[in-house]
């Protein structure tokens, strides 16, 4: 739903990424986007993806934001290159970001490896905040379908009727961790169905049957970020943290 370029900011002699959202020409769009873009210029945090600068050229919106020089935690799932610890101090360190986030009211709503970044010095961005709502609200101006946009293996059992906040995050952050883990999404398959049916009806396997050397403390806190009941669900990042 939109392009990213690598960019130079004269006026700071800095490098920039840019990213330019393909939209409608609908001012109402627009319009959310400026207020979605400065909730999330205001968020000032080491696990977060600096925005410097947003606005509009030629009715498409823009976001100017710090150049991140990592690799992905898809890239890094990938390689299956981490060790145990390693994913642990990534993780801790989402959940960190993530909260920060939580605990001003703003909900990431499609958090997964793709959009986490871990840079040259083992330090961890949070990439896209606020992005998700924005793609959401712009294809359902375009297709009037009202159909689901985002990434459905990493989407909680609520987001599928509408609803998407702070425990969104948690059960998508839990997902993320297992994915990392194990090396396996427990939701995927080619068919959106079956997705739909596994998050909404099923438990994965145990961490621990893919990863025996995964302590039962660690399986265990991820069986908590992943339930289907909100009620029973971590209901916050910060208790993942201490845990």
């Amino acid at each position: 739903f939109g392009r990213v370029y690598r960019a130079k900011d004269p006026t700071f002699d800095r490098i920039v990424a840019i990213k330019v959202l393909n939209t409608p020409d609908d001012s109402d769009i627009v319009r959310r986007f400026r207020t979605e873009a400065t909730t999330v210029a205001n968020l000032h945090h080491k696990n977060i993806v600096t925005v410097h600068e947003f606005g509009e050229d030629s009715g498409a919106p823009y976001l100017v934001m710090e150049f991140l020089d990592g690799t992905t935690l898809q890239e890094l799932i990938d390689r299956n290159s981490l060790s145990l610890l390693e994913k642990l101090e990534i993780m801790s360190s989402v959940a960190e970001g993530l909260q920060y986030a939580h605990e001003r009211g703003v909900t990431h709503r499609d958090v997964k490896p793709a959009n986490i970044m871990r840079l040259a010095d083992g330090s961890v961005k949070i990439m896209d905040f606020g992005i998700a709502r924005i793609a959401t609200e712009t294809s359902s101006r375009l297709t009037q379908t009202g159909c689901i946009i985002g990434s459905p293996c990493y989407m909680a059992p609520e987001q599928f009727q509408g609803t998407a906040d702070a425990l969104s995050d948690v059960f998508a952050f839990g997902v993320t961790f297992y994915e990392l883990l194990t090396g396996h999404n427990p939701y995927f398959s080619p068919d959106a169905r079956v997705v739909w049916f596994r998050i909404t009806t099923t438990d994965p396997p145990s961490v621990r049957t893919l990863l025996p050397e995964c302590p039962e403390a660690l399986d265990r806190i991820v069986r908590g970020t992943l339930e289907r009941s909100r009620e029973v669900r971590y209901n916050s990042l910060s208790d993942v943290v201490v845990d």
